[in-house]
């Protein structure tokens, strides 16, 4: 009976641990008032003109636009939106390559295109997980910024250390110094995952 016991408590945490912190976090739903949110959340995963009209625009808020990516989500069947995005970013920054764009691009850019890279492929995030340390780098006092980062990060550690997963964006949480341009409910959303491995710490 004990032995049972321990393969179902086994069992269980697999099973609480099966997705990971770019698969289990859509904070979208803090933001699904917002209409540019429902329209990405209809489109089955597959980034589009509208869309990319909306991320590539200096007017709107990073927070919208990473809730744009996130409605996307992950599961698009093998079609990849960041070569899509790059086009038309590389346009709009008048960079020849995606190397210059990663040197001279703006914060918002680059994070939103690591973003989308990474959730192109989320088994291997080490590229986006250099450009969205560069756009932190840029924009080091938004908490949008920062807790995307801090997510892709996450990812990267999800087959390696469990603690320094969790602590990577509890940082970002507990920095009172940041700029508070996230939804509550988004943090909130992000965090009733992460969570989950705090108990890694003890």
């Amino acid at each position: 009976m004990k032995a049972y016991s321990i393969i179902i408590f086994f069992l269980v945490c697999q099973f609480a641990f099966a997705d990971s912190p770019l698969t289990s976090t859509y904070f979208a739903d803090a933001y699904k008032n917002e209409k540019i949110v429902q329209y990405a959340q209809d489109q089955k995963g597959v980034i589009n003109r509208k869309i990319l009209k909306y991320l590539s625009s200096s007017n709107n808020s990073i927070a919208l636009k990473l809730a744009c990516i996130n409605a996307l989500s992950w599961d698009m069947n093998g079609h990849s939106n960041a070569p899509i995005f790059l086009k038309t970013i590389l346009k709009k920054n008048k960079c020849s390559s995606e190397e210059e764009f990663v040197s001279k691009g703006k914060a918002n850019d680059l994070l939103c295109y690591a973003y989308i890279l990474a959730l192109d492929n989320y088994h291997d995030v080490s590229k986006a997980k250099i450009i969205a340390q560069i756009a932190q780098s840029k924009a080091p006092l938004s908490y949008s910024v920062n807790i995307i980062s801090a997510l892709i990060t996450a990812q990267s550690l999800f087959d390696s250390d469990w603690c320094i997963l969790y602590t990577v964006c509890d940082n970002i949480r507990s920095n009172s110094s940041l700029e508070n341009d996230f939804s509550d409910k988004a943090k909130d959303i992000i965090f009733e995952y992460l969570d989950l491995y705090s108990s890694y710490c003890e």
